[in-house]
């Protein structure tokens, strides 16, 4: 009965989000967390996967303009950017924020989607803090804000993020990714849902689940010991929306190795194939910089 309530939730506020998504005249969120969520809608949806309930077929069916749904996606999303205002406090970074959401809006319209959907996730870094990119697309949106570049003179523009293959994880990342796959598909086959949760490999190879009050503080205690050298590597599997809609994001870090989000779409307490994007090494940066080169692009 439990999971059959959960069900219901999940679909009420799911289908909340697809109205705000292709209604031309949305209400304003109510909260900051209501805007992220619709935030993770969008970059599930763009630039043409954008569904709406059939009450006939009682099922979700793609929306017959996507173009449409696109823009009046994005003219929701800034809709809720007095949330940002009041969280950043900081005007500057504001109009760099607007213009990477503009970057990205055009990048979809122009059928580059990788890219908007990267200038939109280094966008949404920059408002929740635990969730930051090392800058790449922001060098020209503040270019684009201001006629010069000074917030960001002298940033080493990265060649992440880019789309690679399971053949890119490390070895360690690769374990750590069979654990976290193995722990995910039980807590569906029961009907859980979770936030996240964590392991890491030891120095002695022993794999341990690692517990924080928050996902900021994890990210905090892996980056430490990381630091410490007592850690091989690390995965944080989180769940954004729901299992029945939504995503499932596995985090993948090990020395000398891009961070490698693994990711796919949940439907109904499933997911399939992971699709699998490199980014800056964010728990072992040092590697990088001690020499060892990136891969490279695609």
């Amino acid at each position: 009965m439990l999971a059959f309530v959960r069900l219901i939730a999940a679909w009420i506020s799911h289908r909340r989000f697809y109205n705000h998504m292709i209604s031309k005249n949305s209400s304003r969120f109510e909260t900051l967390g209501q805007w992220h969520d619709f935030w993770a809608s969008l970059l599930l949806s763009a630039p043409d996967n954008f569904r709406e309930y059939d009450t006939q077929q009682n099922k979700f069916v793609c929306v017959a303009n996507q173009s449409d749904a696109l823009t009046a996606g994005f003219d929701t999303l800034r809709s809720g950017l007095y949330f940002a205002e009041h969280k950043v406090k900081d005007d500057g970074l504001m109009r760099i924020i607007r213009e990477l959401i503009e970057m990205s809006f055009e990048a979809y319209c122009a059928g580059e989607g990788k890219i908007g959907a990267h200038t939109l996730q280094e966008c949404e870094g920059m408002i929740w803090t635990e969730r930051q990119f090392p800058p790449k697309y922001a060098v020209e949106a503040e270019r684009r804000a201001f006629g010069e570049v000074k917030r960001y003179a002298g940033v080493r523009i990265s060649p992440y993020p880019f789309e690679g293959t399971r053949n890119d994880l490390g070895s360690v990342q690769r374990v750590l990714l069979d654990m976290a796959e193995k722990r995910c598909r039980q807590f569906f086959m029961e009907n859980k849902v979770f936030k996240y949760f964590a392991y890491v490999q030891q120095n002695d190879s022993v794999i341990a689940e690692v517990v924080a009050p928050s996902r900021k503080k994890l990210l905090q205690s892996l980056t430490e010991r990381a630091a410490r050298q007592d850690i091989e590597g690390a995965v944080v599997a989180e769940l954004v929306v729901s299992a029945v809609s939504g995503l499932i994001v596995f985090n993948l870090h090990e020395p000398g190795h891009p961070t490698v989000k693994a990711i796919s779409k949940t439907n109904n307490w499933t997911y399939n194939d992971l699709r699998f994007h490199l980014n800056d090494p964010t728990i072992f940066p040092d590697d990088v910089r001690q020499g060892h080169s990136a891969p490279a692009q695609p």
